[in-house]
């Protein structure tokens, strides 16, 4: 009778969930509301967030969105059996988290950074061609002959107006008339990011204000290669240096409707 062959397996031990992954997503997310309440309180003082704090932010952001990403890849890897009810507690906490990936894809050269400044610029851009909007509603149609106009009536602040670095311009006390404002038009245009172009406009009719640019910005180092335009309508947009030629032509062809002479393309 041949010997009987015994052999013993031993059981395999049934692999761990490494939670690294998971401490790290939670880490960064209380990071980034951190970072979120701290530049919201400095946002809302004068000369706002310091520069440092806007590349620390873009960096933050990084292992927020990549560490649930991993964890969840880390559990995908685990054999079906191997699943717990905590680690799918896991994934239904982070599966989340992985849809703001699509939300920072690039639409823009500009905003696949999350600039903060950049976006800041452009709310300021809008602010200047919405106040002229209603400036010129309360005025009769006409458009603001400068900006200083909407610093003197108090349509916007000078902030508004600045670079994101520069200090903006004091208005002298006690406030000047609103027909004091050629005074102040200089020192105002020194300390301005925008070079205004609406003096001579009145409200156009509706298929020409999307068209009619009353503002852009002049270089900036926020704005490497672009510039930011605003529009009779009241919005704005980012342009590259090689479209400006058409924006400007497109601007200038619904000038010459209304018998205005055309801008220069900067």
């Amino acid at each position: 009778m041949p010997d009987l062959i015994l052999s013993y397996a031993p059981p395999q031990r049934k692999k761990p969930f490494r939670y690294h992954t998971l401490v790290i997503a939670i880490a960064s997310i209380i990071a980034v509301i951190t970072f979120d309440f701290v530049y919201g309180a400095l946002d809302d003082t004068y000369f706002g967030p310091p520069r440092w704090l806007n590349s620390l932010g873009r960096w933050i952001l990084i292992p927020t969105l990549l560490a649930p990403l991993a964890s969840l890849v880390t559990l995908c890897m685990l054999p079906f059996h191997q699943f717990t009810y905590r680690q799918l507690g896991v994934v239904l906490v982070l599966a989340p988290s992985c849809f703001f990936l699509p939300t920072v894809l690039p639409c823009h050269p500009m905003e696949w950074r999350h600039d903060f400044p950049f976006e800041r610029l452009m709310a300021n851009a809008c602010c200047l061609a919405q106040s002229s909007c209603v400036y010129a509603a309360d005025h009769a149609d006409h458009f603001p002959p400068h900006p200083a106009v909407l610093l003197l009536d108090n349509y916007m602040s000078s902030k508004q107006l600045a670079d994101f670095d520069d200090t903006p311009y004091v208005l002298p006390a006690p406030t000047p008339p609103e027909s004091a404002w050629p005074t102040i038009a200089p020192a105002l245009d020194a300390r301005s990011l925008f070079i205004y172009t609406a003096a001579d406009l009145t409200t156009p009719p509706s298929p020409l204000d999307s068209k009619i640019i009353i503002a852009y910005t002049k270089p900036s180092r926020v704005l490497p290669n672009h510039h930011i335009l605003a529009f009779a309508d009241g919005h704005a947009e980012l342009a590259r240096d090689s479209e400006l030629p058409t924006y400007f032509t497109n601007s200038n062809t619904a000038r010459a409707t209304l018998h205005l002479p055309p801008t220069s393309t900067p």
